[in-house]
């Protein structure tokens, strides 16, 4: 520091006093007013209550997700509406190959080569 301006060792410089009040200002401290810390922490409390009331209804899941959890997630649920759907299509509007094979006259012997109701036929009967 060779600059005579900010030279603050050099005797008779004038900054003396200065550093004397800064000295003391740094011995001392400022602390804040007893009523700024209670409020500061009364509104620290107020938001802790109300997180934690938050997080308490948020760790509550609704009913549909545990469901849709038991199920295996989105895609199994997709692919369980696609399989419900198309069961209730055939149900509604067989295709004709179905509704021939589903009346009844291939289940005979004739058709499959046994008969696979022939023992509850003689048992619905007795």
């Amino acid at each position: 520091m060779t600059d005579p301006k900010h030279d603050t060792q050099r005797p008779g410089s004038g900054t003396g006093g200065l550093d004397a009040l800064l000295a003391e200002a740094r011995a001392t401290p400022p602390e804040p007013a007893r009523d700024l810390l209670a409020r500061i922490e009364a509104d620290g409390a107020a938001v802790q209550a109300e997180r934690r009331n938050r997080d308490a209804v948020r760790s509550q899941p609704p009913w549909w997700r545990g469901m849709l959890e038991a199920l295996g997630g989105a895609p199994s649920l997709a692919g369980l509406a696609a399989a419900s759907v198309a069961g209730l299509w055939i149900g509604i509007a067989p295709p004709e190959a179905a509704a021939s094979w589903l009346s009844g006259d291939e289940l005979s012997s004739a058709g499959l080569g046994f008969d696979p109701l022939s023992g509850y036929d003689l048992a619905v009967w007795e």
